[in-house]
């Protein structure tokens, strides 16, 4: 009888821990869904390769032998004082909608990159935006090989919208097309001595654009 009971008892306890095994186990996988910020694939029709943050998402992109092509941001991104860096890769940041925010650059393109901005929603709300008056939603580092193409989605700065040079040199290494989507800035909507600037499309709402 003590057998029996003392069966019983150990056969509740191994079913409570797998229970509480697998209640933790979905809770921690429901948790990081809802954390993702973006998913990252080798291109619009591939199955994601991974997800995480935004900044995850372009380290997987500048990765050495990288296969990453496209990114898509899953949610609103508030970033607060922080940017996303981009330290290398090419790749399409497609904003789906989102918004992704910050109080200073939004996206920091610190080394060699090529990327595309667009926004694949229905809605076409996507934005790119620094709510700083001082600061623009996209910086390019000194004298940094870096081509930026713009397709869709809004590209929001408070002094610029893209800022490719600091306005004390030349920035002859960088190359910006707009081919689509809007750009707006309090000043110029893009600072960019020497650089090679294409504008075949989009919108624009600011005093004036610095291309000289």
């Amino acid at each position: 009888m003590k057998k029996t009971v003392f069966t019983k008892i150990t056969t509740a306890v191994m079913m409570l821990v797998l229970f509480v095994a697998l209640a933790v186990g979905l809770s921690v996988a429901s948790a990081a869904e809802v954390q993702a910020q973006a998913q990252w694939s080798a291109d619009a029709t591939s199955e994601p390769i991974g997800s995480g943050t935004l900044q995850e998402a372009f380290d997987a992109a500048a990765a050495e032998n990288s296969t990453v092509g496209y990114i898509r941001v899953l949610s609103d991104i508030d970033l607060g004082d922080k940017s996303v860096k981009a330290s290398g890769g090419a790749f399409t940041l497609d904003l789906n909608g989102k918004t992704v925010t910050s109080t200073t650059y939004t996206v920091y393109l610190e080394n060699a990159v090529d990327i595309i901005i667009t926004d694949t929603s229905s809605e076409k709300s996507g934005r790119l935006e620094s709510t700083n008056s001082g600061c623009a939603a996209i910086v390019v580092n000194d004298d940094t090989a870096v081509n930026i193409t713009v397709e869709g989605g809004t590209v929001e700065g408070g002094v610029y919208a893209i800022m490719l040079s600091n306005g004390l040199h030349e920035q002859t290494a960088a190359t910006l097309t707009v081919l689509g989507g809007k750009l707006i800035a309090g000043s110029s909507v893009i600072e960019a001595s020497g650089a090679s600037v294409t504008v075949s499309g989009g919108e624009f709402e600011s005093v004036q654009a610095n291309i000289d």
